[in-house]
């Protein structure tokens, strides 16, 4: 498959870069689309991964087992974002994590270990503002990770809820839509599927909260104050 300057335009990585000097920073990053179908495996556990990646068009999702063979999801990828950077860019090659294609997905794997040669006071302005561009990710991605490690370091679920819904838009009527489905919320929150059913139910007998599907209605809105 082939990417055209217009592909790229739109994604946040390259933002502020002249279309036209698209082309030549992806032959400098050695850039590579590939496609790979709902279900594929990206990238093992394990594997040996030279480059990174951003997603063009589809979903796929970053995940791990830990020491018991759960499977511990961590984040969806969407398109525009990037995998992998920290890892390749830090001199890691094997990967902690796997990556599944929850969707057909088109992947634009890219080599940004090229930004950190001896000669970077010669890379083009298009390179010098990719890097820029590639720290506003890293901040943003980090804050993102520091949510997961609040979220897993409360003990009690209900605890864990709290802070994964104070993460998310609400209405003044205290209207939530939930961006996952349930089974994806109980992973998310590194808890059992029955478990979060029942801290849920409870919730809702307590009146603290509604559930229909994805929808949720806070009933108490001091919930997430408290």
């Amino acid at each position: 498959m082939t990417i055209s300057p217009e592909q790229l335009e739109h994604i946040a990585i390259f933002r502020n870069i002249p279309k036209e000097e698209l082309p030549g920073l992806l032959k400098l990053l050695n850039g590579l689309p590939r496609r790979f179908f709902k279900g594929e495996t990206i990238y093992n556990q394990g594997q040996v991964q030279r480059m990174s990646g951003i997603v063009l068009s589809g979903t796929a999702e970053l995940h791990f087992c830990d020491e018991n063979f759960n499977l511990v999801n961590l984040i969806h990828l969407k398109e525009g974002e990037v995998f992998g950077a920290a890892m390749t860019l830090t001199g890691k090659t094997s990967s902690p994590m796997e990556l599944l294609a929850l969707s057909d997905c088109d992947i634009l794997f890219l080599d940004f270990t090229v930004l950190l040669g001896g000669a970077t006071a010669t890379l083009s302005p298009a390179a010098h503002q990719l890097t820029v561009n590639l720290m506003q990710e890293f901040a943003r991605r980090l804050q993102f990770l520091n949510l997961r490690v609040r979220i897993l370091s409360q003990r009690r679920l209900r605890d864990k809820i709290k802070v994964y819904l104070q993460t998310l838009p609400h209405t003044e009527e205290g209207l939530i839509h939930l961006p996952m489905n349930r089974n994806k919320l109980a992973d998310f929150l590194y808890a059992d599927r029955s478990a979060l059913s029942r801290e849920l139910s409870r919730m809702q007998e307590e009146g603290i909260l509604e559930v229909k599907g994805r929808d949720l209605r806070l009933r108490d809105l001091t919930f997430l104050l408290n």
